[in-house]
């Protein structure tokens, strides 16, 4: 009987370290990047607005009645009739100059002639010096007037051309601003149009800052539907009195101008200050608490250590920082809100936990 208990009792002291490991709490599982160093500036967001590099209010060039104009909405190409004119006061023009023409060609072949005989009346003394000088100045003003009843003829043949207004550059037609039957000068505006393809931001920023973009070569655009990074295209150092502002202009790819609209505002990051090298970390490892950021990186055994660190400059989805980190380590993306200090914890491989970062 004693041999049975003492049995039962060995049994329980060997089940009781077991049964211990097997209630303790498995290593959280964690998802990691290395460290990496880049230059970044510090931002601040500002308003820009997409506007189109090609628009304008057209106008025929001519004067005359309107016969048709475009609808607005329509979009067109280039070379696209946008409105037309009465023709048939041009094509009176160009008919009457193309007659003066002919009989001032007529005209000339008849010098011509007159002056082919009096120069063999000269080598025969029959008429004076004088005269053969007075017939040849009356052929060079006929050729003369000629040539300008020609370029009267070219000029109108430009006109009767312009009666049919044809759009400079594909767009869409945002406004009519004449109607059919009105009479118009050369100058009135008859449609506005505006390409919808070849678009641009236009930010405005302190003109303290108005050094620090071309340093970046692109600005970062937050928009509806996401963000992106649009190169800079110029910048325009100029402001006045009052604003104290500069413009800069950042090119919209015509491959991304299909989520954009004219007029459309946007968010803008805007260097503030000039680019330096820190330690950059994914934005979703920052741990913010009431009092501080933290990210948490391992160790060589495998435990996590938080390290207080200082944002200094976002983009995208990585972000500038100042703390106790050098590049190559390894820093905790996913799983670190759960962890404290000293914490073991395993690492997802990349076929586990795939993340799209700076890492990759």
């Amino acid at each position: 009987m004693k041999k049975l208990i003492y049995c039962f009792t060995a049994l329980l002291f060997i089940q009781w370290p077991l049964d211990v490991q097997a209630k303790e709490p498995a290593a959280p599982v964690v998802s990691v990047v290395p460290v990496a160093t880049q230059h970044l500036s510090p931002s601040v967001k500002v308003t820009g607005q997409v506007q189109s590099r090609l628009k304008s209010d057209i106008s025929a060039g001519v004067s005359g009645k309107l016969t048709w104009v475009v609808e607005p909405g329509n979009q067109v190409r280039q070379g696209d009739v946008l409105a037309r004119l009465e023709t048939q006061p041009w094509q009176n023009k160009v008919r009457q100059l193309e007659l003066k023409i002919q009989r001032k060609t007529i005209t000339i072949n008849k010098l011509k002639g007159d002056l082919e005989r009096m120069q063999e009346l000269h080598h025969q003394s029959a008429i004076s010096q004088r005269d053969l000088d007075n017939q040849s100045a009356d052929l060079a003003l006929a050729e003369t007037d000629l040539e300008l009843l020609r370029v009267e003829l070219d000029d109108a043949k430009d006109k009767l051309s312009k009666t049919q207004v044809v759009a400079p550059f594909s767009g869409v037609v945002a406004k009519r601003y004449r109607q059919e039957g009105q009479d118009v000068t050369a100058a009135h505006a008859i449609v506005y149009l505006i390409n919808t393809q070849k678009l641009e931001v236009r930010v405005n920023g302190p003109l303290a800052y108005a050094d620090f973009p071309r340093a970046q070569g692109a600005m970062t655009v937050h928009f509806n539907k996401g963000e992106t990074r649009f190169p800079l295209r110029s910048i325009v150092p100029v402001s006045d009195e009052r604003s104290q502002t500069f413009s800069a202009y950042l090119e919209i790819p015509e491959a991304d101008a299909g989520q954009f609209y004219v007029g459309q505002l946007v968010s803008v990051d805007l260097p503030s200050a000039s680019p330096e090298l820190n330690a950059v970390v994914p934005r979703d490892s920052l741990i913010v608490g009431k009092e501080r950021t933290q990210v948490y990186v391992l160790d060589q055994d495998g435990k996590a250590k938080a390290v207080d660190v200082e944002v200094i400059a976002g983009q995208g989805d990585k972000v500038s920082v100042k703390g106790n980190l050098s590049e190559g380590q390894r820093v905790v993306v996913r799983g670190g809100e759960t962890l404290s200090d000293g914490q073991l914890v395993r690492v997802l491989t990349a076929e586990e936990f795939p993340l799209s970062t700076i890492a990759s």
